[in-house]
């Protein structure tokens, strides 16, 4: 929002002002994004290298297939039903983790504001803030079950039910 006040100024320092403002936006977002990154990254190499052991891939290698349409076919459509429902849970991390670094970091947003509807006592936004944060969470949970039930055959099993 900052970087978009800064763009829409009249300022003629504006350049200087978004150098400013993306220079201390850098530690945050580092500091955000580098361990879910690395956890992504390790779990997503150990579930490629075990659908890799699997014998319907040692078996399109028997047949010829190329190391391309193997990881097309067999890799990709058994890996990311896995990845995708820790990729929400790392979303949800960086999000409870943004609203303590807004407080570390003295930025206004959701985590301040809820800071500060704590230290006044201000139940009704402590609700709203509450419901809001919960609402998120469980928007990213809907989305990801969709997704993974589109992704993995198994999870479709409910369909067909007699």
């Amino acid at each position: 929002v900052k970087i978009l006040d800064i763009f829409f100024s009249d300022s003629p320092y504006k350049l200087k002002m978004m150098q400013s403002a993306l220079q201390h936006l850098a530690l945050p977002a580092m500091i955000l994004a580098i361990p879910a990154t690395l956890e992504t990254m390790h779990f997503t190499q150990l579930r490629t290298q075990y659908v890799l052991q699997q014998n319907y891939v040692k078996v399109a290698r028997t047949r010829g297939w190329s190391p391309l349409r193997i990881w097309r076919v067999h890799v990709v459509r058994n890996t990311l039903p896995a990845v995708i429902p820790m990729i929400a849970r790392n979303i949800t991390l960086i999000f409870a983790f943004a609203l303590l670094i807004e407080n570390v970091v003295s930025w206004g947003g959701v985590g301040r504001w809820m800071i500060n509807a704590l230290s006044i006592q201000d139940y009704n936004a402590i609700s709203a803030g509450v419901v809001a944060i919960g609402l998120f969470v469980l928007l990213v949970d809907l989305f990801t079950g969709m997704i993974t039930t589109l992704l993995d055959p198994s999870q479709k099993k409910d369909w067909y039910v007699k």
